[in-house]
């Protein structure tokens, strides 16, 4: 089965290469970075952008959730718990 790639997506892999800095524990490049709604709405900053991708940064997240309730895919639920 192919894999559905993002309408913005070269096919690059660096999406699929984890980061070498501990205290990021999200990779996404789903929104753009001035797009991003959970980017936004995290009030500790939290929600980072490094090289066009998404990050959160775990040693500022509190866990407050805001930003599980703004992401399009959900996938923030199974890191903010």
């Amino acid at each position: 089965m192919a894999e559905e790639l993002h309408a913005n997506c070269i096919n690059c892999g660096k999406c699929q290469h984890p980061m070498d800095v501990d205290d990021i524990s999200l990779f996404c490049m789903e929104c753009a970075p001035d797009e991003a709604p959970c980017l936004k709405v995290c009030p500790e900053k939290a929600i980072e952008s490094i090289g066009g991708a998404i990050t959160l940064n775990k040693n500022k997240c509190n866990k407050c959730g805001e930003c599980t309730k703004v992401c399009p895919l959900g996938i923030l639920d199974a890191i903010i718990k």
